[in-house]
């Protein structure tokens, strides 16, 4: 099977463009068995034979390894990941969920790394998007089932693709911060251009909106998912120009403790750390990949696991992308907005994306009395009228 011409790029620059790029000159690090346990879980020299979807012979284990992009304790992206590896563990018998290699970077060198993990398990699960990257690994293991997180491609026979559907919680943050803003100012960290920044800023400033229509959205990007120092100062900056409630999508919570500092708002990604920021915290986007892994790797096993060549599944409040309660110092009136906009979408009074809406260059992107679906959610690649900071 050909793997030219499979990167997916929205825009002109993009985080698919910089793994495209990444890979170019890179030079491929061998790694062995020894070098996967130092980064990780245990690794072994054995390759599997089984086709994809069968059950590993009965006295051995079916294994699973798992690709993180940042550290696995990063309480944030990947410890969420990290936590549904230990879920397959306890809960699908006869399993070993035993290795993972965190910090894969966005480079050729990850090419060897899922490559060992194809050598040594019946399953991989890569928890970020790597494009070419990974698939030159799964076209010369045909044998072995992949699920990517935010992948875009879905023609690949032993691939399957999955990400959260966000935009719906980021509204009801939006709204929160709608209440919540005296400024009139919002800020958002981004990593990449990707459409998990367009659907985060575009659902949180309309839901900001939606009680506030004054409000506008500043974005800094930082091009990375962790980067403590470079979210440090973007969240600074948001800040000294006068936001007053941050919202942003990295992996650490740098940009939670320092809104706890500086005494502003944060809605943050992930999970549930207000620990790290208790007077800041607003909210979270929370994952909980722990159901869908279990499942994937059960159908794994049995035999009735697929691709999915029309899209990817995408998990929604209540399937695993929801929120947490809300932060303690939170007024009951935000709260009570929240509320009212979360149940508002989950009984599908609504969506994010009804129009009419336009960009933030004047065109109209959704029609009066139109709106977009989930799956054509997961593509959007423009920013509605207000946001600005997106390149």
């Amino acid at each position: 099977m050909a793997t030219n011409k499979r990167l997916y790029i929205p825009r002109d620059w993009s985080r698919r463009e910089f793994l495209k790029r990444g890979a170019i000159g890179a030079g491929a690090l061998a790694l062995g068995p020894a070098a996967l346990a130092a980064c990780g879980g245990e690794a072994e020299e054995t390759t599997t034979t089984a086709a994809p979807g069968t059950t590993a012979a009965p006295s051995e284990p079916f294994k699973v390894g798992f690709a993180y992009i940042s550290p696995r304790d990063d309480n944030g992206w990947s410890t969420t990941h990290d936590i549904g590896r230990l879920a397959v563990q306890e809960r699908v018998p006869n399993v070993d969920a035993s290795v993972w290699i965190d910090n894969v970077p966005l480079s050729a060198e990850a090419t060897q790394i899922f490559e060992n993990l194809a050598q040594g398990n019946d399953m991989v699960i890569v928890a970020s998007e790597y494009a070419d990257l990974l698939y030159e690994v799964t076209d010369r293991h045909p044998e072995v089932v992949f699920l990517e997180c935010d992948g875009h491609v879905y023609d690949l026979p032993n691939v399957r693709q999955y990400y959260p559907a966000h935009q719906d919680p980021a509204y009801v943050l939006g709204v929160a911060a709608g209440k919540l803003t005296e400024t009139g100012r919002l800020g958002y960290v981004g990593a990449f251009p990707t459409a998990t920044v367009f659907n985060d800023t575009n659902a949180f400033l309309l839901g900001a909106r939606s009680v506030n229509p004054d409000v506008e959205l500043q974005v800094v990007m930082v091009f990375s998912f962790f980067d403590p120092p470079a979210a440090t100062q973007a969240v600074n900056a948001l800040i000294d120009g006068g936001a007053d409630v941050i919202f942003d999508v990295q992996d650490d919570t740098t940009p939670l403790q320092i809104c706890e500092e500086r005494g502003v708002w944060s809605c943050i990604w992930n999970k549930d750390n207000r620990e790290f920021g208790p007077n800041a915290y607003v909210n979270a986007i929370a994952l909980d990949w722990d159901d869908y892994y279990v499942d994937q790797v059960t159908k794994a096993i049995d035999g009735t696991w697929t691709n999915k060549p029309d899209g990817p599944d995408l998990l929604g409040m209540g399937e695993g992308c929801d929120i947490t309660p809300w932060g303690q110092n939170v007024p009951q009136e935000a709260r009570d907005a929240g509320d009212a906009a979360y149940n508002g979408l989950l009984a599908g009074d609504f969506t994010v994306y009804d129009g009419p809406l336009f960009d933030n260059e004047g065109t109209e992107r959704v029609a009066e009395g139109e709106s977009l679906t989930r799956r054509e959610t997961y593509d959007v690649n423009w920013s509605v009228e207000g946001v600005t900071g997106v390149v």
